[in-house]
This record gives structure tokens, sequence and C-alpha cells, in this order.
């Protein structure tokens, strides 16, 4: 099983491992599997079913720097 990042819900920001070809349920919430694609380079992901793809781009930045500012070095 490989561990996939897991935006919005009650896990956002977690990772969990999903087994392949295998929906997320976590208690009620739904998860859909998603990607985002930069180029030829792609991560995937799964996003909790009432994000629009505005929100989880949104919140992927938003975690990028809270990481990025918590940093040993800072920014």
């Amino acid at each position: 099983m490989q561990n996939y990042l897991h935006i919005g819900g009650a896990k956002d920001g977690q990772l969990f491992p999903v087994a392949d070809g295998a929906g997320a349920a976590a208690g009620f919430d739904l998860y859909i599997l998603d990607s985002l694609n930069v180029g030829d380079e792609s991560i995937l992901f799964y996003r909790h079913e009432s994000l629009t793809p505005l929100e989880v781009l949104e919140k992927i930045v938003e975690h990028y720097i809270a990481w990025a500012v918590n940093r040993h070095s800072g920014r």
C-alpha cells in the first residue's frame, strides 16, 4: 500500500496508506483520488468530496507556506 496525502475533511494534511484501486473512506468522509500535474510530473492525492479544484489548490499552497515558515531555517 502506498501513502497518499489527504486534503480537506477530518484528515486534512495527513498521509494515509490506501490499497491500489481502492477509494478512501474515513468514517463518513468521502475522499476522491485526484492529481496535480506540472509538465511531465504529477502527484496523486485524495481530496475531500466537498472541495472544488480551486479550494484544493489554495489548501496545498497554505500547507506549503506553513511548512516553509516552520522549518528550522525559516523562510
